[in-house]
């Protein structure tokens, strides 16, 4: 063997899985976190005076409509109560006795022993009798209603917002006690920086989701565009109305993703396909045997696929698995790959 040369094995290639680009309907999104409000925010008011003896909800507390949310001491309106109740039974016995004295008159108006004056009297006092009664039972009518609105109560089913008053604290009618807001029609309102202006519009679509429910996704569009109050600026909120699909509250935060473009005929590649060089973003193109590295342009990117909008085109297949490891003019060996799915899932 002395003076032979050995045989050299053949180079061996970087092992790589290869695919075309993927041809697929990609969005143009801006995402923004914002905070879920209420179309509805009725400020529920003491119809009565007295000190809060009981609150029986919190902020966040859920309510249905008739719901009690607090009590007032009621005593007053206890003592009302009684005084209303004896002025009635006052009213009905003087009622009685003067339907009684007029009964009698009428007997003895039939022998001639009374004057039609004193029957046309005592028929007057018997009238005005009944009415005593009528306005006895006003109110005792109204000192029950008085009474009830000792306890307070919820006009709609929503989620209490905030509490206005405290234990021991004494409120008057007309005094706010605790805000609510409707829970089943929400507002998702979304802010954006004054470079967004021109470029969110009425009308765009807008996927809504819940930070700890990022499956739970909500589909729905800007109603309205406002600005955001402030000395110099230029600012601007969408509001995006939505039905509360369950268990969505009020006041809670809310990420919105507005869908600002729609390319229907996108060319994407697997995201292991795309490189990071100093020349910038590159894919390495397959050439038999050895692939060349071409500096692409980034669209949309996700956490399975990238946009391309320049450097590569339809017809060319670009290495995926073993990317990273590769240089420009690179000898490759191309293994069979799973084939990409629409979902852009290898």
């Amino acid at each position: 063997a002395c003076g032979s040369e050995q045989s050299k094995p053949p180079p061996r290639g970087t092992p790589i899985t290869a695919q075309a680009p993927q041809v697929r309907e990609v969005m143009t999104v801006e995402r923004s976190v914002g905070v879920i409000t209420s179309p509805e925010l009725p400020l529920v008011k003491a119809e009565a005076t007295g000190r809060v003896t009981e609150l029986l909800v919190d902020a966040g507390s859920e309510v249905k409509v008739g719901q009690v949310l607090a009590r007032l001491d009621d005593e007053v309106q206890d003592l009302s109560l009684d005084s209303a109740q004896a002025g009635l039974n006052r009213a009905q016995v003087q009622r009685n006795n003067a339907d009684k004295t007029l009964s009698r008159l009428v007997d003895l108006q039939k022998t001639g022993a009374v004057s039609q004056g004193a029957l046309d009297d005592a028929r007057a006092a018997a009238q005005a009798a009944a009415a005593q009664v009528n306005e006895a039972n006003a109110l005792l009518s109204q000192a029950r209603w008085g009474k009830r609105m000792t306890a307070i109560v919820s006009p709609i089913a929503g989620v209490v917002q905030q509490r206005r008053v405290a234990v021991g604290d004494l409120v008057r009618i007309g005094d706010p006690v605790i805000e609510i807001a409707a829970a089943s029609a929400l507002r998702a309102v979304l802010p954006f920086p004054e470079t967004f202006l021109g470029r969110v519009q009425v009308g765009q679509s807008v996927k809504l989701t819940l930070p700890d429910r990022p499956e739970q996704v909500i589909d729905g569009q800007i109603d309205e565009l406002r600005p955001i109050v402030g000395r110099d600026n230029r600012a601007i909120e969408a509001i995006v109305a939505f039905a509360n699909p369950g268990g969505w509250k009020p006041g809670g935060s809310i990420l919105g993703e507005v869908v600002m473009e729609v390319r229907s005929e996108a060319l994407t590649v697997p995201i292991e396909a795309l490189v990071i060089r100093p020349a910038g973003q590159v894919v390495y193109v397959l050439n038999g045997k050895t692939v060349s590295a071409s500096k692409v342009t980034v669209g949309v990117r996700t956490a399975s696929f990238a946009e391309i909008t320049e450097g590569l085109s339809a017809q060319q297949q670009v290495a995926v698995k073993g990317a990273g490891f590769l240089t420009d003019g690179a000898l490759v060996a191309v293994r069979e790959g799973q084939p990409e799915t629409k979902d852009g899932k290898g």
